[in-house]
């Protein structure tokens, strides 16, 4: 399951990367707000402090967001989006070995 969180939310209350892992395995990646706007019509909305989420009270889900503009892709151009979207992601946790 993904969760999308806003880095400099997560700055301001003093979070980092680690912070929004829920498991041991869990990977974190960054893509900007900037280059998920480009992939129209995709945007991201802010979802502060969603329901239904492992451990609701964490600081984390003041930062909690969502990659819109979905609805009415057909399955073909929603998977060229979320490929597009992995393409711009870099990995920030854990560091990626030199």
């Amino acid at each position: 399951e993904e969760a999308l969180y806003r880095a400099s939310k997560l700055r301001h209350v003093g979070l980092g990367p680690k912070d929004v892992t829920t498991a041991p395995s869990n990977l974190v990646v960054s893509v900007s707000v900037g280059s998920v706007r480009t992939l129209q019509p995709l945007g991201v909305a802010d979802d502060t402090w969603p329901q239904g989420v492992p451990n609701p009270d964490h600081p984390r889900n003041g930062a909690h967001a969502l990659i819109v503009g979905w609805s009415g892709l057909s399955t073909n151009v929603r998977r060229r989006y979320q490929k597009k979207l992995a393409e711009l992601a870099a990995f920030v946790y854990p560091e990626p070995s030199p």
